[in-house]
C-alpha cells in the first residue's frame, strides 16, 4: 500500500471497520462439529480490564508464551524509569485488547478479535416439545447454514481461542 505519510493508518483503520460490525459475545454453531460453538469476543472496551478479564476467561492463551519471561513488573523493579523494550506480557495485553496506533511510527495492534471454542450443552433428556422447533440463527452469515436445533448452550470454560486480524484488501496477494 502506497500512501503518503499518515495517510496509512487511516486508510488500515478503515479496512478494518468491517471486523468491528461482527457480532461479540453471540454463540455460533460450527459445521460439522455437533459437540462446539465458537463465539467472536471483544476486549476493546477498557484496555487494562480487557486485558486481566482475557487472561482469566484463557489463560492457556498466555501461559505458552510468558513461560519462563520476564514479566513487566518485575522489569520495571530491574530496570527502573530507564527506556525499555516492551515484554511478551505486554504485546500479548496489546493484542487481545486491539491497542491502535496513534501516531504512523507506533505499533498498530487494532483488527484484532479473539474467536472462541467453547464446549456445547446438550441436554441428555429434554423435556417432551422442547426442541419442535429450531433457535434462529443470530447472524446470517455466521456458523452453521440452517438453524441451531437444539438451542446453542455452553458447558464448561473454552477449549482454544485464536487471535485473528483482519487485513486490508490492496494488501493481499494475487
Amino acid at each position: 500500500m502506497s500512501t503518503a505519510w499518515g495517510e496509512r493508518l487511516d486508510k488500515l483503520h478503515e479496512s478494518r471497520q468491517l471486523l468491528y460490525t461482527l457480532p461479540v459475545d453471540q454463540l455460533h454453531e460450527l459445521p460439522g462439529r455437533p459437540n462446539v460453538v465458537f463465539s467472536i469476543k471483544d476486549y476493546r472496551e477498557d484496555k487494562v480490564q480487557g486485558a486481566l478479564e482475557c487472561r482469566s476467561d484463557m489463560p492457556f492463551l498466555f501461559k505458552a508464551f510468558e513461560t519462563g519471561q520476564i514479566g513487566p513488573r518485575r522489569l520495571s523493579r530491574l530496570v527502573g524509569d530507564k527506556p525499555r523494550n516492551a515484554t511478551i506480557h505486554e504485546y500479548l495485553d496489546w493484542t487481545v485488547t486491539g491497542v491502535e496506533a496513534q501516531q504512523e511510527g507506533e505499533y498498530d495492534f487494532s483488527g484484532f478479535r479473539l474467536l472462541v471454542l467453547l464446549p456445547r450443552e446438550r441436554v441428555m433428556w429434554p423435556a417432551p416439545g422442547q426442541y419442535d422447533k429450531p433457535e434462529p440463527k443470530k447472524h446470517p452469515l455466521l456458523g452453521a447454514p440452517l438453524d441451531p436445533l437444539p438451542g446453542l448452550q455452553v458447558k464448561g470454560k473454552p477449549l482454544s481461542a485464536a487471535d485473528n486480524r483482519s487485513r486490508t484488501s490492496s494488501s493481499r496477494s494475487s
